[in-house]
């Protein structure tokens, strides 16, 4: 099964082509890296892919229908260069922050900071 499938798909950002003609199919399980240097269509592929915008030209499907924003079945966590300095001030220990919601992860070990 296919989950993520782009058929001969365009994405434009502000009029501007930024991807053209892609066509590729991700099954179940695979696990890809997209790389490329700056500006090269990495953040727009997975804005397209989120649902964040919509192809220009052909299809986009992820589990078999387009992509729509606040998919549950879709996690994506952001780059981001230093979480740490963010929380740093923060009055309660990180993991409180981050697991909040969700305490069992903290002992299984799925926490995505540590205060230590």
């Amino acid at each position: 099964m296919s989950v993520i499938d782009l058929d001969h798909a365009s994405i434009c950002v502000h009029g501007r082509t930024v991807l053209s003609d892609i066509t590729i199919s991700i099954g179940q399980g695979e696990f890809i890296g997209v790389l490329g240097p700056n500006g090269s269509g990495k953040t727009t592929l997975m804005r397209t892919l989120l649902g964040l915008l919509e192809p220009s030209r052909g299809t986009v499907r992820v589990f078999g229908r387009p992509p729509t924003r606040s998919d549950a079945q879709i996690g994506y966590v952001p780059q981001v260069r230093s979480v740490t300095a963010r929380y740093a001030r923060c009055p309660v220990e990180s993991d409180s922050v981050c697991c909040l919601r969700r305490p069992s992860l903290v002992r299984r070990g799925f926490c995505c900071l540590t205060s230590r």
